[in-house]
């Protein structure tokens, strides 16, 4: 099991210059495996930045402050590409509020774009009381997972290059609290280069 340590009396920003991590890769070598680790109290559970052919399953991650249960970059190396993310269960990542909007955090998994990730499967995850599911780039295919207490179950950053979406429900003109709130997440799922993907219907 690995923990380490929540934001405290740490502003949003200084917690996340300051962050900890559970497991960090970068640019890892082809094949790299991470499976099975416990990991709590963190800014990010699994922090990756730079892999091919990688394999994140069945880690099972909880109280993430600041960033996400998975943080997926490709900058590292310039690419993460063909790897699979796959049967991991994260919970409780906040707090949801302006914060996960405008610094485009706080969700279960989120892939970072424009920074080299494409052509990776990430499916049967599930994540509970999170901003958003999952955050994917649009080179990637998402698949069946559970989304609950999510505001938003799957986005695609790359519709998304400044901010994601606000933080608050139908009807509300100013973020959420932190509280866990009702999956609301409408799914689309739309047909492209013979992959399906799945986006978040956006909030009107």
């Amino acid at each position: 099991m690995i923990s380490q340590g929540k934001c405290g009396a740490l502003s949003d920003d200084d917690c996340t210059t300051l962050r900890s991590e559970g497991v960090v890769l970068r640019a890892a070598g082809d094949g790299t495996v991470v499976d099975s680790n416990t990991i709590s109290n963190v800014q990010s559970g699994i922090f990756l930045n730079g892999a091919n052919n990688a394999r994140i399953t069945n880690n099972v991650i909880s109280n993430v402050e600041a960033l996400d249960g998975i943080t997926i970059q490709g900058s590292a190396s310039g690419f993460f590409t063909n790897s699979l993310i796959a049967g991991n269960t994260i919970s409780h990542v906040g707090p949801i509020d302006d914060n996960a909007s405008a610094n485009e955090e706080d969700c279960g998994i989120n892939e970072y774009s424009g920074t080299g990730v494409a052509q990776n499967i990430i499916t049967g995850n599930t994540v509970n009381d999170a901003y958003c599911g999952v955050a994917a780039v649009t080179a990637d295919l998402v698949e069946s997972g559970h989304y609950s207490s999510t505001l938003y179950n799957v986005l695609n950053s790359d519709n998304y290059p400044d901010v994601f979406p606000p933080a608050a429900e139908p009807g509300q003109t100013t973020a959420a609290t932190s509280q866990p709130l009702a999956s609301r997440g409408a799914l689309l799922a739309v047909q492209g280069s013979g992959r399906l993907r799945s986006i978040a219907a956006g909030r009107r």
